[in-house]
């Protein structure tokens, strides 16, 4: 089955070369076991979600397509609702992970840091086909499933102070007052409606001129 999250960095090569004295205790089979099946068990809700949509998505065809038996199921999330928001808390990990990685370093100066946080957008690790396809099948859900709504917000809390603190420090640097809370939801909704044509577009989608627009509108 074909991975829906970008993989870890690989550990191994000469990093992976340690003393046995050194080298931490391997964790046990059975947790490993564990979180392997949780894993397969996500990436095959996902790829359920993109294929039948959430309503079409059943216990039955996570079990087809991940080929964990219906008990394994039963035991790591008790129910296919359970499943939905374990999926939705692991996409907003996976997304405030890659952001962190992708961004820029704290030493730029705050245009740096505000234009390497929007670049860190368009990346692939955080805008491709198969997250954008379930992010919004999931955001579809959350009127009628508000537990989906905090991890798949337009208003994400961490994106705003960094974006927020980028243009109170640029005011500062530069001497011209600027309204840093409506220039950064500006750009958020920019940025919504650029994740939003690529998810319809996606064939046919610029990721660079849609940077290229949002950094013009800073």
């Amino acid at each position: 089955m074909e991975r829906f999250y970008a993989p870890s960095q690989d550990e191994s090569g000469d990093n992976a070369i340690t003393s046995a004295k050194s080298r931490p205790i391997a964790p046990s089979k059975r947790r490993i076991d564990k979180e392997g099946h949780r894993l397969v068990l996500l990436e095959a809700t996902a790829s359920a979600i993109i294929k039948y949509g959430i309503a079409g998505t059943t216990i039955s065809r996570i079990q087809e397509i991940s080929g964990v038996s219906r008990g394994m199921i039963n035991l790591h999330f008790q129910s296919k609702d359970k499943l939905i928001v374990a999926l939705a808390q692991h996409i907003d990990a996976e997304y405030q992970a890659n952001r962190r990685r992708v961004s820029s370093s704290p030493s730029q100066t705050p245009r740096g840091r505000l234009y390497a946080a929007v670049r860190a957008e368009f990346s692939d690790e955080i805008l491709n086909k198969k997250l954008g396809a379930v992010w919004m099948a999931l955001r579809s859900e959350c009127n009628a499933r508000p537990d989906l709504r905090p991890y798949i917000e337009t208003r994400d809390k961490a994106f705003y102070r960094e974006l927020r603190q980028c243009f109170h420090q640029i005011s500062k640097t530069t001497g011209k007052p600027r309204d840093g809370r409506r220039a950064t939801l500006a750009l958020m909704a920019l940025i919504e409606g650029m994740l939003t044509d690529f998810h319809l577009h996606a064939d046919f989608f610029d990721r660079e001129e849609a940077l290229n627009v949002c950094l013009f509108a800073v």
